[in-house]
C-alpha cells in the first residue's frame, strides 16, 4: 500500500477512534441511493484472538461473497475488503449503525452537504478487512472494544459496512505525490455488528481510476542478481550468524528478489522473492513468531532435522499464506546487541502462492554459503 493510502486510511482510524465530535444528523435510511443490505455480493473481516470471537462463515459448506464495488474493495490498491453474506438477522439495525457513525464523524447536517444529497448504501456480514502477511497483518489497528479487550485487525466480524456518497473525505490532500491530490466524495466505515463500534473507515473517489493491486514487498530487481545479493548479507553477517542458508533451488514462478529492510546490520537480515501469484520471504535472525489467526492451522513439524512450526494462515477468503519457522544448530549473535551468542539460528519463512509441500521441500533443501564459498548456490526459479 502506498505511503499516502495507508496515511488515509490511518488519519480515517484516528478521527473515527477519537473523542467524538457530538451528534449530528444521519442521512435517512432509504434515501437517495441507498439499497437493501446485502443486496449486493459478498467480501470479508478478522478479529484478533484475544477479543470475542462470532462463529465463522468457513464452518458452512459454500460462502456466498458479497460483490462489493471495487472502489472499496480496492481501497489501498490490493483486494482489501471482502463480505461474507449471512442469512442470521443483523444483530443491530442499518439505522443504529448509522447512528454509531454519526456519533463519532462529523457528518452534514439535513441529510445534505455542498448542495447534494448525502447517499448510503449497505451491506451486512462477515467482514475480513485487509490481510495477514508474513509478521503482522496489513492494515492493522487499535480499536478499544467495550469488553476491554483490543481489536487490532478484522478478520470474519459481522459489521455493517456503510458507504457515504456525495461527502468530502475527512482528509482531502494527504497524497504526497499526486498532482493534484485525490478529492474524495465517499466515506466507508465498518460498525461491528456485536460490540457496536466502528472498527474501519476510509476514503475514496467515485471518479479517479482504480488502483493497481500492488504486492506488500514488490521485490524490485531481476531474480539473477539474487547472488549478489546473498553475498551482500553474507559479507555482513559470516561473523553473527553461522550457517547462512540459501535457497538450492526456487518452484517455478519467480522473476525478482529484493531486500524488504536495510540488512546492513550484524544478525539479522531478509531476503523477499517474488513473482505473478508468488511470494517468498526470508527472515534470519528474528525471533518474532506471529500468534495465529483464528482461521489459521499449525502444525508442528519437522525441518532440516529439527523441530520447527508450520502455520497455515487462513482467512474467509482462503489460504493467504504459510508461515515456517524453525532453530538451525550454529552460531548466532542478536542484533544489534540483543544478548548474549546463542547456539542456534532462528529462520523464518513466510511464502505466498506455495503448497507446504513446496516450502518445506525449499527449507528442508536450503544450502549453507559463506564468503570463502567457491560454489554458488542455485538460487534460479527451478522447480525442486
Amino acid at each position: 500500500m502506498r505511503r499516502w493510502q495507508r496515511t488515509l486510511v490511518w488519519m480515517v482510524l484516528v478521527l473515527i477512534t477519537g473523542t467524538g465530535c457530538g451528534q449530528a444528523t444521519p442521512p435517512t435510511v432509504g434515501g437517495p441511493g441507498a439499497s437493501a443490505a446485502g443486496s449486493l455480493a459478498p467480501q470479508s473481516t478478522d478479529a484478533t484472538p484475544t477479543t470475542s470471537q462470532l462463529a465463522s462463515p468457513a464452518a458452512t459448506p459454500a460462502l456466498r461473497f458479497v460483490a462489493l464495488p471495487p472502489q472499496i474493495a480496492l481501497i489501498g490498491g490490493r483486494f482489501q475488503v471482502s463480505l461474507v453474506a449471512t442469512g442470521a438477522p443483523p444483530l443491530i439495525s442499518q439505522a443504529q449503525a448509522m447512528q454509531i457513525v454519526a456519533a463519532k464523524v462529523p457528518m452534514p447536517a439535513g441529510g445534505t452537504s455542498q448542495g447534494k444529497p448525502i447517499t448510503v448504501r449497505a451491506w451486512y456480514g462477515y467482514a475480513t478487512i485487509g490481510e495477514p502477511t508474513a509478521m503482522v497483518w496489513d492494515l492493522s489497528i487499535h480499536i478499544s472494544l467495550p469488553n476491554g479487550g483490543v481489536l487490532d485487525h478484522v478478520d470474519n466480524r459481522l459489521v455493517w459496512l456503510l458507504d457515504y456518497g456525495n461527502v468530502p473525505g475527512p482528509v482531502p490532500s494527504i497524497c504526497y505525490r499526486c498532482t493534484p491530490p485525490p478529492v474524495t466524495d465517499h466515506d466507508v466505515y465498518a460498525v461491528d455488528a456485536q460490540d457496536r463500534v466502528i472498527v474501519w473507515g476510509a476514503s475514496y473517489s467515485s471518479t479517479a481510476p482504480l488502483p493497481t493491486p500492488q504486492p506488500t514487498w514488490p521485490a524490485t530487481q531481476p531474480l539473477s542478481a539474487a547472488a549478489a545479493e546473498w553475498r551482500r548479507v553474507v559479507a555482513i553477517n559470516h561473523a553473527a550468524i553461522r550457517p547462512i542458508l540459501a535457497p538450492s533451488a526456487l518452484p517455478a514462478g519467480f522473476t525478482s528478489v529484493g531486500d524488504p529492510g536495510d540488512n546492513t546490520q550484524p544478525g539479522l537480515f531478509t531476503i523477499d522473492y517474488a513473482g505473478p501469484g508468488k511470494e517468498l520471504m526470508i527472515f534470519v535472525g528474528s525471533t518474532y513468531h506471529p500468534a495465529p489467526e483464528r482461521l489459521t492451522e499449525v502444525e508442528q513439524i519437522t525441518v532440516r532435522g529439527q523441530l520447527g512450526t508450520l502455520q497455515i494462515v487462513r482467512t474467509a477468503r482462503g489460504v493467504a499464506g504459510l508461515r515456517l519457522w524453525w532453530w538451525e544448530p550454529g552460531h548466532f549473535e542478536p542484533s544489534p546487541k540483543g544478548g548474549p551468542a546463542q547456539a542456534s539460528v532462528p529462520y523464518f519463512l513466510w511464502s505466498v502462492g506455495l503448497t507446504s509441500a513446496e516450502l518445506l521441500h525449499l527449507a528442508d533443501a536450503m544450502t549453507p554459503i559463506s564468503p570463502t564459498s567457491s560454489a554458488t548456490p542455485r538460487i534460479a526459479p527451478t522447480v525442486p
